[in-house]
């Protein structure tokens, strides 16, 4: 964003995201090779070590059917309905983004990013929310949500210890919530402050980095 204004940097991560974009790449089956949703790619491409098939512009149609889940989260219709009849809704279309589908969508962008975020926070919704039988369950899927989200957000950071703020802020927004089971617990707080102590130089985060949150 700033090489216009004549400054390019040279670490590590933004080295790498200058040769191939991680928020394009798709995840083999096998695990062992990535293949691309970028323009300059070609349309049909094959895994060099298991021959598995991808065809890109069925990987930017199951994209789509993302951004069109994420862009009916905003409407008053989504506003206005049962949260439960919700995760149902976005439950079969965030599997088009689960790690080893065939042509599945991108898991680690920002619509993957953001369709992960508004299921985790339905399924909390209804935890905290409808009393029953379910809420345990529904917690627990939250959790399950938001650490499939924070591994796809560290995942666009590359190798590095690099993190945004609104990575931070995630964090802090899991930290916040309830919890049943106190060793997750702790094992959210310990990234937190492992995150604050690389980034910030101290356990706890800024003021002016949890304004936001809590506005």
């Amino acid at each position: 964003k700033l090489s216009g204004k004549g400054f390019r940097c040279r670490c590590e991560r933004c080295v790498e995201e200058s040769i191939v974009d991680p928020q394009l790449l798709v995840p083999c089956k096998c695990g062992k090779f990535k293949f691309s949703v970028a323009g300059d790619v070609p349309r049909q491409q094959s895994c060099s070590a298991c021959q598995c098939q991808f065809e890109r512009s069925a990987a930017m149609a199951n994209l789509r059917s993302l951004e069109a889940a994420n862009e009916f989260m905003w409407t008053h219709s989504a506003a206005q309905a049962d949260p439960r009849e919700l995760v149902k809704k976005l439950n079969p279309v965030v599997e088009l983004a689960t790690v080893g589908r065939v042509n599945g969508a991108p898991p680690n962008h920002l619509q993957s990013l953001q369709l992960l975020n508004n299921l985790a926070n339905c399924h909390y919704f209804v935890a905290t929310r409808i009393p029953g039988p379910h809420r345990k369950t529904s917690l627990g899927a939250f959790f399950d949500i938001k650490e499939r989200f924070m591994t796809a957000y560290e995942a666009n950071h590359g190798k590095t210890m690099q993190r945004d703020t609104n990575y931070v802020q995630s964090l802090h927004r899991v930290i916040m919530g309830d919890f049943s089971d106190k060793d997750k617990k702790k094992m959210w707080e310990r990234k937190l402050v492992e995150t604050c102590v690389w980034h910030f130089g101290q356990r706890n985060i800024p003021v002016g980095v949890t304004t936001a949150v809590h506005s």
